[in-house]
């Protein structure tokens, strides 16, 4: 049972990381297709120009 749990936490980092990478790769890719203007790619994306400027910061873009 606790080899079960263990590989339950693995796979929850797993899928952490993977939407992390494809987040990631949605701002970069937004923020191309804007040209770099992130008051479009946030209300591309759905979310504040704060939020964006911090996921960026987070994301090292």
């Amino acid at each position: 049972m606790e080899r079960k749990c263990q590989l339950s936490e693995n796979m929850g980092n797993n899928i952490e990381l993977d939407l992390i990478s494809v987040e990631k790769h949605l701002i970069q890719k937004v923020l191309q297709h804007t040209n770099g203007y992130k008051p479009e790619a946030a209300r591309l994306l759905g979310i504040g120009l704060t939020t964006l400027y911090k996921k960026m910061e987070a994301y090292g873009l």
